[in-house]
């Protein structure tokens, strides 16, 4: 069966027509005759699967990883195309949703199109003894797919991977079950290895000096299951990285908060000093603050910080990040959001920074941020659905005053997206 497709809507589905029906597939650019299988009909749309391209679109390439489709399934776009594709399509949820006049997106380009991420999570099967890298498929429960290598992390990391799940091997580690692996921009690495067993935790310590012995690895963690959480446990070296920006210092640990693309952070820490004009006289509230990336860069700068996470992963190396960079004017609060605010409403804040996670602010946060009415709000979302939805509550207040696209995540359909506030 063939079908034509119009357009791609977010995040990623290829829209086409079946029957007078919207059709949605997994690959396809505007314009491309696409045959497809796996046809369902959902009630008001159908989805289907892409098998191959009758017309191939002068903007559709050859991607780099076999496994493209479950972690960047952009990779068949050239980059140019895949940025004019997300400006597009914020630009319609804005103006369908928000109905209000927009200042124009700009379109930030992430520095790097390959190799950018700094962190990667894997998981690792054993069949006859046999380990190999996978990826979960999203939207199932228990699919996943082989990999070899990511084309979205460094050179560095995916040989590392690759000696890694060898060196597993031989050692006969069969209690791994997932790893993660973060680096830094001078390429220093953090190890966390998931599920291991006592007695593999005592072998990993032995042997780790032949695990670092070839590459820059800072330490090894271990993250063993306690209630709702994973507790970490230190099995040689040290358990965090220090990353620097803007003048500041930030330790962080396996499982803390920190943006996947460095080079796009400091672009948005740029913007953020040229759009919000932060005096060494204003108070900044810094919600879901994480490790402090943006409030400790302001409080170096002579503001007054109020930092509030509640996550103990960020929190805990926050007041490291506070007393490593000899901060006195930042106040801690390890709370939710939604707590401090209910506490603080009447609190002076100059500027309220905001940058939660993918669920985007819940609608009685949303409330209490435009009732506590601060001069300016930055709000970096890394999902512009829920942004969307979160800006109607705003915009009782506030008016948007800049618009910024920054491509953290190329070869993917995630968007990030800055938005300044000003008060009305």
């Amino acid at each position: 069966m063939e079908v034509t497709i119009e357009k791609i809507v977010y995040p990623g589905k290829s829209l086409a027509r079946y029957e007078q029906k919207v059709l949605f597939t997994d690959e396809g650019l505007p314009g491309e005759t696409i045959e497809i299988k796996d046809l369902a009909d959902k009630k008001n749309f159908y989805t289907a699967e892409t098998v191959h391209c009758v017309n191939p679109s002068k903007h559709r390439q050859k991607p780099r990883c076999e496994h493209y489709k479950v972690c960047a399934p952009y990779q068949y776009i050239s980059y140019d195309y895949q940025l004019q594709i997300k400006k597009q399509q914020l630009q319609e949820m804005f103006t369908h949703r928000l109905k209000t006049d927009l200042p124009e997106i700009a379109v930030s380009a992430s520095g790097q199109q390959w190799g950018y991420r700094n962190k990667i999570n894997l998981h690792l099967f054993w069949e006859k003894k046999v380990a190999q890298w996978a990826y979960h498929i999203p939207q199932t429960r228990n699919s996943f797919a082989p990999v070899q290598s990511c084309a979205l992390v460094s050179d560095q990391m995916n040989s590392y991977l690759l000696y890694l799940r060898l060196f597993l091997q031989k050692s006969k580690i069969y209690s791994v079950k997932e790893v993660l692996l973060r680096e830094t921009a001078e390429k220093k690495m953090l190890l966390a290895l998931y599920g291991l067993t006592p007695a593999d935790e005592r072998r990993i310590g032995k042997e780790a000096p032949d695990m670092i012995s070839s590459f820059p690895l800072q330490g090894i963690v271990g993250l063993i299951p306690s209630n709702d959480r994973f507790e970490e446990k230190t099995l040689f070296g040290a358990s965090y990285l220090n990353e620097s920006l803007h003048g500041a210092s930030f330790l962080f640990g396996a499982q803390s908060f920190f943006q996947v693309n460095t080079t796009c952070l400091q672009r948005v820490i740029t913007d953020m000093e040229n759009l919000l004009h932060i005096r060494n006289t204003d108070t900044v509230a810094d919600l879901f603050c994480g490790v402090g990336t943006f409030g400790l860069i302001f409080a170096k700068k002579g503001a007054q910080i109020l930092a509030v996470d509640s996550e103990i992963y960020n929190t805990a190396y926050l007041e490291k990040n506070i007393a490593r960079n000899k901060l006195t004017n930042v106040i801690l609060d390890r709370m939710p959001c939604e707590q401090w605010l209910t506490h603080y409403r009447k609190f002076p804040v100059d500027i309220l920074i905001v940058d939660p996670p993918r669920k985007g602010l819940q609608p009685q946060l949303c409330q209490s941020i435009a009732e506590k009415k601060a001069p300016k709000i930055w709000y970096l979302s890394c999902d512009p659905a829920t942004l969307v939805r979160d800006l109607q509550i705003l915009l009782q207040s506030y008016a948007i005053k800049a618009v910024r696209l920054y491509d953290f995540f190329p070869q993917t359909p995630h968007i990030e997206t800055g938005v300044l506030l000003e008060r009305r």
